[in-house]
């Protein structure tokens, strides 16, 4: 039965498109895109964007702590090197990109070390 259905639709021959208002789309598919765009929409708006709002303030979260965790480890490692006067180097520094951590104020400063050619 259903084989029928589709070979009598495969041998129907389409209809020439004689006028502007073939064009148109009939109003019934727009009733039925507005209606599953509501739908779609409804379903969005009650569930789906509060567990991604709820997501994202939780990871917002977790990166505020985690950057107020690295700042204090920052501070303490900053302290023990100028307490303890370690020689520092870093890839970021400038040239020689080494030397000793000072305070400066509420910061910390870098004071290279000179620099000699010879090795």
């Amino acid at each position: 039965m259903l084989a029928t259905i589709f070979w009598s639709l495969a041998q129907a021959e389409p209809e020439p498109a004689n006028d502007v208002k073939d064009l148109y789309p009939h109003w019934e598919e727009l009733l039925v895109g507005a209606l599953a765009f509501a739908v779609l929409f409804y379903f969005m708006w009650k569930w789906v964007l509060p567990r991604i709002s709820k997501l994202l303030e939780e990871r917002r979260d977790k990166i505020q702590g985690d950057l107020e965790r690295a700042e204090e480890t920052r501070r303490k490692l900053y302290d023990m090197a100028a307490t303890e006067k370690l020689l520092i180097q870093g890839y970021h520094y400038p040239f020689p990109a080494a030397g000793y951590i000072e305070k400066d104020g509420a910061g910390y400063r870098l004071v290279p070390i000179s620099w000699n050619p010879v090795i």
